[in-house]
Formats: structure tokens, sequence, C-alpha cells
């Protein structure tokens, strides 16, 4: 990522990551507040040590800070060399991810979903593959595939709570647990058109897709998606078709 454009989307998400350390602030007083009452009632005392004193605080951690590690943690870095890069603690520096993750889901700006209007179809998703393909291709509303979010084990509670079984999160496939996703990317500018994750591992691309987007959406401006053969040829979707090697003019069809 560029300075400036690390600065574009700093300048879009202050106001959100702003509001969301207020409102956890709020909440950990809220804690602080019912644990205070919970001791004068009797209760064991959080700190069994109340000589230990905790360290004083460096200051305020500015929104741009916090930015900085949720990037540089969703681009692989570890807690720890996040902590001693920016001198914060470890739990602030996990405390800023899911601040910027708040901050994100706040703003609507941010929100990805296919155009539900034809003139928005047309003009944001429509792309001609002339340029690219030697057949053509004048409809293509995006390309669509899944990939599979690798999840811990869900435990009981967590399965109960989404109404299936551990076993619907698991990925025989791939041998891992996860969540599936869709998502469909507009290939000429490189920008994401949907995203959806509803479904477990265990479940089919096409049971998936089935319930991600809006057929009827595509059906309007007679576009299609393009996807692999895990998908079926539809009005909606065209699928990936092998070569015929020893018959290459039958390969165009």
């Amino acid at each position: 990522m560029s300075y400036r454009s690390f600065w574009r989307l700093h300048d879009k998400l202050k106001d959100s990551i702003i509001q969301s350390v207020k409102d956890a602030t709020i909440s950990r007083k809220r804690a602080i507040r019912q644990l205070q009452r919970y001791q004068k009632r009797g209760g064991a005392p959080r700190n069994p040590n109340p000589t230990f004193v905790p360290p004083p605080p460096n200051g305020e951690i500015t929104t741009s800070v916090r930015l900085a590690c949720a990037l540089r943690y969703f681009a692989g870095g570890l807690p720890y060399d996040i902590m001693t890069n920016y001198g914060i603690s470890h739990s602030e520096a996990l405390d800023s991810v899911w601040y910027v993750v708040d901050a994100v889901n706040r703003d609507k700006g941010f929100d990805i979903s296919y155009p539900e209007s034809a003139d928005e179809q047309q003009r944001d998703c429509r792309w001609d593959l002339h340029r690219i393909s030697s057949v053509h291709f004048s409809n293509c509303g995006g390309s669509i595939d899944r990939i599979l979010i690798w999840i811990l084990k869900p435990t009981l509670e967590d399965a109960k709570r989404a109404g299936v079984d551990q076993q619907k999160f698991f990925c025989g496939r791939k041998n891992k647990y996860g969540l599936n996703c869709q998502a469909v990317c507009d290939a000429s500018r490189g920008r994401f058109l949907d995203v959806s994750i509803v479904y477990g591992g265990s479940s089919s691309d096409l049971l998936a897709f089935e319930q991600c987007l809006d057929r009827g959406l595509l059906a309007e401006t007679k576009l299609v998606l393009f996807g692999d053969n895990a998908y079926l040829n539809s009005l909606y979707m065209a699928t990936s078709v092998r070569l015929n090697l020893l018959y290459p003019e039958r390969s165009k069809y």
C-alpha cells in the first residue's frame, strides 16, 4: 500500500475508529463497575496481589497507528512484532484489529453487494472481453469463485448458535474447518462486486452460490457470471469447457 492510499483509507475510517474505541471504552468501564459492585458484596477480588500497580499508559493511541496495526496483522504480521514496532501492548495490538473491523462494518461505503438496478449493472459490472477473448464475449457480469476461509473447529456452543452440526464446517477436500466464501470479481478493473460468507466448508459451491446472489438481477440485463466446473451452466452462469486438442475448431463455440 502506498503512502497516499493509506492516508486516504485513514481519512475514511477515522471517525468510525474513534467511535469504535469509545464504545469499547464504555463497555469496559461498565464491566469494571459491575466487578466493583460484586467485590463490595463479598466477591473475591480480581487482583489477588493488591500491591501490584499496572504500568502507566504511554498516552492515547492514534487512529493511524490502529489502522497500521490492523493492516499489518491482516497481511500476516505477528502481534508481538506489531507491539514492538508501534510501542503498544499486546492486547492493544489485537484490539486495534477489531476496532478497524468494526469501523469498516459501520461505514456503508465499504459494503460489497452486487448492484440491483440495470443501469448500475451496465455501468459497474459489464465489461467487454473483446481485448482478451478470441470469441468476443460481451455479456460478462463478473467472475465468481470460492475460497475456504480456515477457522478452528467450532465448539458445540458455537455450532448450536449457528443452528448446524460441527461437521457442517468441515471441508473434506481440503481437510480443514472453514467457511465457504463466494466472491464475484470484475476482472477488467480488479474490483470485488459481491462477497458472501453464509455456509460452512462442507457446502458445495453451487449451493452457496444459489443463496449468495439474486439471479433475477442478472436476468434483467442478460448478464452472466463466469465460473469453473463447480457451478452449473444456466442463463446466468457460464462454466468452462475443455479444449478439444484433436479438433480445435470444435472448441470455438
